[in-house]
């Protein structure tokens, strides 16, 4: 039987390749320089982070763990640092493709029944990375989900 755990992240893995579905999904959630240039030229991941166990809430059998999550999405700059309008598109792009996945995450705020709470804490902003000489834009959002770890 599969914990809240995994079936929030499973969820949030569907949810985002359902919202982005010409995104690929990077092998490397948590050191996205790693990740080969197939996946960061339109790539997104998961990422978990750190929880906090929350109050009890009255029932004798579970707990309450506030956790955060992340999601990072890269899309690589195919223009030169002179075509202020090419990377304009791109930077718009990446930042309309993250209100896509949060507003998805917003409309099934449960994750399918899992979570009981879900509040967007921050992002990154647009990230410039240069790996191995190829360019990257990539913004990484935060947010904590509460659910419920029956005990």
């Amino acid at each position: 039987m599969a914990t809240a755990i995994t079936d929030i992240v499973n969820n949030l893995y569907t949810l985002i390749g359902t919202s982005l579905s010409s995104y690929t999904e990077l092998p490397d959630p948590y050191t996205i320089e790693n990740n080969t240039e197939l996946f960061l030229k339109k790539g997104y991941a998961v990422g978990i982070g750190g929880a906090s166990n929350e109050q009890e809430r009255g029932e004798s059998c579970s707990r309450w763990i506030r956790r955060s999550f992340s999601f990072t999405l890269t899309n690589k700059v195919t223009t030169t640092r002179e075509n202020t309008t090419a990377i304009k598109t791109i930077q718009k792009s990446i930042m309309e493709d993250q209100e896509t996945v949060l507003q998805a995450i917003y409309d099934d705020s449960t994750l399918s029944g899992k979570a009981i709470d879900i509040t967007y804490t921050d992002d990154t902003g647009i990230q410039y990375l240069d790996i191995n000489e190829i360019k990257y834009f990539s913004v990484t959002s935060t947010f904590e989900v509460l659910y419920r770890k029956q005990t």
